[in-house]
């Protein structure tokens, strides 16, 4: 017999079945309601060059910041040395130039910026059932809630399928399980295909995810970064400078809505950052400018 005798019974034990959320603390993402629960699996996908590690080192960062849990980066696309002065760059806000030169080969722990050898693992093509065994250890032992796994093509496995498609798409659907079954949140990086180089304003579809339409499939979330400037792309259609502007393309959004996301690109540093109200990025404050349209009630004029 069912515990609930009425539908206020089931709307006062609410409260007891609603799924957890956790935030980033990045307001840019408020705009479609996106968040990230236990059992999600969500793709960053770029063309090289354009800023996937960055990208995932920025939800790093802010995530910790955020909800202070226990994450785990896995790379076969960098250098132990690289990622750690990526992420201190993503941190702090000093040029990865100026790390080097101050820091030189960062050493672990690095306990300020929420990297240490407990939790930073590197691979390279290893197959997925040892990075399996790593990533079950670390659920069990160090209760990573966290992974983000740069890149998903870089993996292989010891089954054996008919093509390449078939094989990634069977870890993609390991790696969903684990996360269902594990409450926890997986980042996945992923490659594009060459069509974005060839197509008219560069902008990626889902259709550019590389090897696997599983990936679309079994993610809850996909991101696509597009920096125009990249391509020799400077301004839009009405001359706006695009110079420093990452455009974050939500895809698809099981859990809330599908869009664009604007951040600035500092080349200088290099890293992801919110743009801020007042800055020369918000595209809002510039059109109210422009057009008059300005809606603060406290001018006098």
């Amino acid at each position: 017999m069912s515990e609930y005798k009425s539908i206020n019974d089931l709307i006062k034990s609410r409260d007891s079945f609603t799924t957890k959320s956790y935030h980033t603390g990045i307001g840019e993402f408020s705009k479609l309601s996106i968040e990230f629960s236990p059992g999600q699996v969500v793709l960053v996908g770029s063309r090289p060059a354009v800023g996937r590690t960055m990208f995932l080192l920025f939800l790093y960062h802010d995530i910790w910041q955020s909800n202070g849990l226990p994450q785990a980066y896995i790379s076969n696309e960098e250098s132990e040395e690289k990622l750690l002065h990526k992420l201190i760059a993503t941190t702090t806000g000093i040029s990865i130039s100026n790390v080097i030169e101050k820091f030189g080969s960062p050493k672990f722990p690095y306990s300020d910026i929420y990297l240490s050898k407990d939790n930073l693992i590197l691979f390279s093509q290893s197959s997925w059932e040892d990075l399996r065994e790593e990533i079950m250890w670390l659920i069990k032992e160090k209760d990573i809630k966290f992974f983000y796994l740069d890149k998903i093509q870089g993996l292989q496995t010891d089954e054996t399928f008919r093509n390449r498609d078939q094989q990634l798409g069977f870890i993609t659907r390991e790696i969903k399980k684990i996360a269902v079954q594990n409450q926890v949140v997986f980042f996945l990086g992923s490659s594009l295909s060459r069509s974005v180089d060839r197509r008219e304003g560069k902008q990626p579809y889902l259709s550019d995810i590389r090897e696997s339409g599983a990936l679309e499939d079994f993610c809850d979330t996909i991101f696509m970064i597009h920096r125009p400037e990249v391509y020799g792309i400077t301004e839009d259609e009405c001359g706006n400078s695009l110079i420093g502007i990452a455009e974050i393309l939500v895809k698809k959004n099981k859990h809330g809505r599908t869009g664009e996301l604007t951040f600035k690109f500092n080349n200088q540093i290099p890293r992801f950052e919110e743009i801020k109200e007042n800055s020369q990025f918000n595209f809002s404050n510039r059109f109210n400018n422009q057009t008059g349209n300005n809606t603060d009630n406290d001018t006098p004029f």
